[in-house]
């Protein structure tokens, strides 16, 4: 149970939770159908291949952004915009296999300016601020390792979600959707461990979550429909961050196991990596790295990119994904 986890477990697996969710959904990416369920039990042996012909636990754009990220964090041991905006530029210009829309427009299409993070903020407010993409919420998961240390709910721990959604998703619901998903990982981080949720009779009350959010806020209305176990179709408007947002919380109020969360997710098709990714996210943190199955940490943790068709380079890998992790909550 989370609530006899450490806290380290949990924020290890947060992040891994992402990497491998994104690993798992990675080779059934730009299906031209949705994937059997045969298919779904092939890619949850984590084998590679796929679209990308993929080397064994390798993930995509979703889990590198995330160490991106990760790596930003550690030079000053906090948030900074200006290093989060770098590192997500460096890792773009790294000629990655894959990235998405609004992510490029923000990232490549900027104009020069006194800052990175000024250049990369101005072009998503020009390109992006339509978009209700699912980039912001993906890679966020280092962020709220970093929020656990502070032990209560506070603008040090919720504003740095929405800042960094604002660099390259300014959309009103991706930044809303970032804080509140954020805020709850590092609930579930924090030492006093899983808190319940009550969604199966009634419309969740988020207030105990998320103290500061706003009841107009249209993602109270899609956490409503969660309780209600109303979910998003996942093979429409895929990649809208709605769908991934949704499915994580309805696997964590139904308590679903990880494993379990992870087929479901994938059976329903659509942006399988990302959704697998932030899904694994939240399950990562209720359950601890502990409740990953050992193969899938192993695969994602021990990943040659070179034994795939898209080798990579080591910075944005997770062999030392631990020790990172591990200097990033206790030296903040």
């Amino acid at each position: 149970m989370a609530e006899d986890l450490d806290t380290y477990d949990r924020a290890l697996g947060a992040v891994l939770g992402a990497l491998v969710g994104d690993a798992l959904g990675g080779v059934l990416e730009f299906l031209d159908h949705k994937p059997s369920a045969s298919e779904v039990e092939w890619a949850l042996g984590m084998p590679g291949g796929g679209v990308f012909d993929l080397a064994p636990g390798q993930f995509t754009d979703d889990g590198e952004m995330t160490i991106a990220l990760l790596n930003s964090l550690l030079v000053k041991r906090k948030y900074n915009e200006e290093l989060a905006a770098k590192s997500y530029t460096e890792w773009a210009n790294s000629e990655p296999f894959d990235i998405g829309t609004a992510t490029q427009n923000a990232l490549l299409y900027g104009e020069p300016a006194d800052c990175i993070s000024g250049s990369v903020s101005k072009a998503a407010s020009e390109f992006n601020s339509f978009s209700q993409a699912n980039g912001s919420l993906m890679r966020l998961s280092p962020l709220a390792v970093t929020g656990s240390t502070y032990g209560f709910i506070s603008p040090h721990v919720w504003r740095p979600f929405e800042r960094d959604a604002r660099l390259t998703h300014p959309n009103k619901n991706c930044v809303d959707a970032s804080v509140v998903y954020g805020t709850t990982l590092v609930k579930l981080i924090s030492p006093e461990g899983f808190f319940s949720f009550d969604g199966r009779s009634n419309p969740i009350e988020f207030s105990h979550v998320i103290p500061f959010s706003n009841k107009d806020w249209e993602v109270n209305e899609w956490l409503a429909d969660v309780a209600r176990g109303e979910l998003p179709y996942a093979r429409k408007n895929i990649g809208w961050v709605k769908i991934a947002f949704s499915l994580a919380f309805y696997h964590l109020m139904n308590d679903s196991t990880f494993t379990a969360a992870m087929r479901q997710t994938l059976l329903l098709g659509g942006d399988t990596d990302t959704n697998a990714c932030i899904v694994g996210a939240m399950m990562g943190a209720r359950y601890g790295a502990s409740g990953i199955p050992q193969a899938w940490r192993d695969a994602v943790l021990n990943c040659d990119t070179s034994k795939g068709q898209q080798p990579r380079p080591s910075i944005y890998s997770a062999l030392d994904l631990e020790s990172k992790v591990k200097h990033l909550l206790y030296m903040v």
